[in-house]
């Protein structure tokens, strides 16, 4: 979906958005909170200048991407012990202590996002069950704050400021 009604809000380098602060206000809201605690995770993606798609660099090749989905998959299914649920998707709130523990900095982390942008209790298993996988494609037992905070990005919430 567009981040504003002109549809170049946060654009790098592109047509610069001319939407006033009312407008992305009540652009926002037309999407109520209960329907964005629904998305795991909302990624912004900009315009890519020709410059760099015409440039054959060191990009990770979609066969490197996959094998390392295979992986965290992998990990996934012998944690959860081919049981009920086979992926962090599937983790219900009861439990994510069990399996998405974080340290103490790592939870006053997460306590300042919640608090910050007033997310929901759906929005808080969310993040946790982003983070967890974030930090299985890192190949990580913990969450650490650096997959914490990559989740909490991912947040729409979070996407549309």
């Amino acid at each position: 979906m567009n981040p504003c009604p002109c549809g170049f809000f946060g654009e790098i380098g592109a047509q610069e958005c001319t939407c006033t602060q009312k407008q992305l206000s009540l652009y926002e809201h037309k999407i109520s909170g209960p329907i964005f605690d629904r998305f795991d995770l909302c990624v912004r993606v900009n315009r890519v200048p020709f410059e760099k798609l015409d440039v054959e660099g060191e990009q990770e090749s979609s066969k490197i991407i996959r094998e390392r989905v295979i992986k965290a998959r992998n990990i996934q299914l012998k944690r959860y012990d081919y049981g009920v649920f086979k992926t962090n998707a599937g983790l219900s709130s009861s439990h994510l202590s069990t399996y998405c523990s974080l340290e103490p900095n790592t939870k006053k982390l997460l306590r300042a996002a919640i608090e910050t942008s007033q997310l929901s209790a759906r929005s808080y298993t969310r993040i946790l069950r982003v983070a967890r996988t974030i930090a299985d494609l890192a190949a990580s037992e913990q969450i650490k704050e650096s997959h914490l905070a990559e989740a909490i990005q991912y947040h729409p919430k979070r996407m549309l400021r």
